[in-house]
């Protein structure tokens, strides 16, 4: 499968930095998340870029999906990590360990009833109301 690869030249410190990345979604505050391969996940407001990594509490450095559901929390899918939502300033995970079939997430969704659904490779999807979460951790202010 060959994806397409995004650059975005952001300024740090006097010079531009090229940031890679494979997915891009915008919330509903008109944030923009950028999904990288290993360089984890930007977040760009209008005056503020944040970044994710896992240094800051993401379980991987390999992000893919990105998803807001109807309460506003970003849910994040990880290429080799599981699952992770950010929410009133928390990152939660959600691991195999706390019932998720695989490491890989390829896609997040959220149904009418307000089931959540995350496609696995190579072609299954999981959908659940409630999972184990695993240790809270608050991300570095950025």
């Amino acid at each position: 499968m060959i994806g397409l690869l995004r650059y975005l030249s952001l300024p740090s410190g006097g010079r531009s930095q090229k940031i890679a990345f494979n997915s891009f979604f915008e919330d509903r505050e008109g944030s923009i998340w950028l999904a990288t391969d290993g360089q984890g996940l930007y977040r760009i407001r209008r005056q503020a870029i944040s970044v994710f990594s896992k240094e800051d509490g993401l379980p991987g450095r390999n992000i893919y999906p990105i998803y807001q559901d109807r309460t506003g929390a970003i849910w994040i899918g990880t290429w080799d990590a599981g699952l992770v939502r950010l929410s009133s300033g928390e990152l939660k995970d959600f691991s195999i360990a706390g019932g998720l079939l695989s490491k890989r997430i390829n896609s997040i969704f959220e149904d009418r009833e307000g089931c959540y659904g995350w496609g696995l490779p190579p072609a299954c999807i999981e959908c659940k109301r409630t999972l184990r979460v695993g240790p809270k951790r608050k991300p570095p202010r950025h």
